[in-house]
């Protein structure tokens, strides 16, 4: 299971002051922590979302929308009894985005040929025609230099038009940069922790604070991902 944590240990070290907060007051510190570790743990998704999921063919097109969407594969918390961040993922293909992976298969799999540009759309999707194709065994399949193809004949010039190349192992490259994103925005996520402190200062003084119920925008937490 692919995920990142940021713990308390972390958190102690960049911000001392935050256990005297805690001791001195408890009610208003936990209500903005909890507030400030969601807001921390939506940030960090917020940037990943802009940064990694909006690059060329692949990760792009699976950033919004869909029950394919990488996005919505990705669990958040913020636990403050551990004072800690975990945002987590059991998608197989995000893993493999993030850790590299290597796709095996004896029968082979049709892989499109990415120099033919009029087989994807401006986001660089297969375009449903070449899909349906594929699915519905309506490409010719021939064998040349040693490697094995899918592709139509043309009905004017009759020659061969490649549409897939088939492939027995396919090597993943690491490109979704989930962990690597969530590290450079550590002194991000440290500065809202270090707002909820003032707030909780300015509030404990404040002899009008009403003080509001902290209410998580996260799903629930599924423990198998």
């Amino acid at each position: 299971m692919g995920g990142v944590s940021i713990a308390f240990e972390e958190v102690k070290s960049s911000i001392p002051e935050l256990e005297n907060y805690y001791r001195e007051f408890p009610e208003i510190f936990q209500n903005e922590m909890n507030n400030a570790l969601d807001h921390a743990a939506r940030s960090g998704m917020k940037r990943f979302q802009n940064t990694r999921l909006r690059g060329p063919y692949g990760t792009n097109v699976l950033a919004k929308g869909g029950r394919g969407s990488l996005f919505r594969r990705f669990q958040r918390r913020a636990d403050l009894k551990s004072m800690a961040i975990q945002v987590r993922t059991a998608s197989t293909a995000a893993i493999g985005l993030e850790e590299g992976a290597n796709i095996n298969s004896s029968k082979g799999m049709p892989v499109p040929l990415s120099f033919n540009r009029f087989m994807f759309d401006g986001k660089h999707r297969l375009i449903k025609k070449y899909r349906a194709m594929l699915n519905k065994g309506e490409l010719t399949d021939i064998q040349s230099k040693g490697n094995e193809y899918l592709g139509q004949i043309d009905k004017h010039t009759k020659k061969f038009q490649p549409l897939f190349i088939i492939k027995h192992n396919i090597r993943i490259k690491k490109m979704l940069g989930f962990a690597d994103t969530f590290d450079s925005h550590k002194d991000r996520i440290f500065s809202i922790l270090e707002n909820a402190m003032e707030n909780t200062l300015i509030k404990a003084n404040d002899p009008n604070y009403v003080m509001k119920p902290f209410k998580t925008t996260a799903k629930k937490w599924n423990a198998n991902g």
